[in-house]
């Protein structure tokens, strides 16, 4: 078994994706669930014509009412967060999401 130890020391550990990735935290307008969404800055974003990024994602709850939750992202070309929009919700703390989930 010690075999599998050595080739494994040979191939570096993979990257976490949480290094590049920005959460989103939202409470529905209508029923009042709590929503998270992750947006991966590697993957999940758009060039824009100003130079900077942009992302869209669409959250719909699980428990309640299924409405959607529209989010509109921002970002500036070193792919750092600038501006977000949210229609059907409201953008909410990670401590508040945490203690609604609880």
């Amino acid at each position: 078994m010690n075999i599998f130890k050595k080739v494994a020391g040979l191939f570096p550990a993979p990257k976490t994706q949480a290094d590049n990735a920005t959460r989103i935290y939202a409470r529905c307008n209508h029923c009042g669930e709590t929503l998270t969404a992750r947006v991966n800055s590697t993957n999940d974003l758009s060039r824009t014509d100003e130079g900077g990024y942009f992302a869209r994602k669409v959250l719909i709850g699980n428990r309640r009412c299924f409405r959607r939750i529209e989010v509109n992202l921002h970002f500036d070309p070193a792919r750092h967060p600038t501006r977000r929009e949210i229609s059907g919700g409201v953008f909410i703390s990670e401590a508040e999401y945490r203690a609604e989930r609880d």
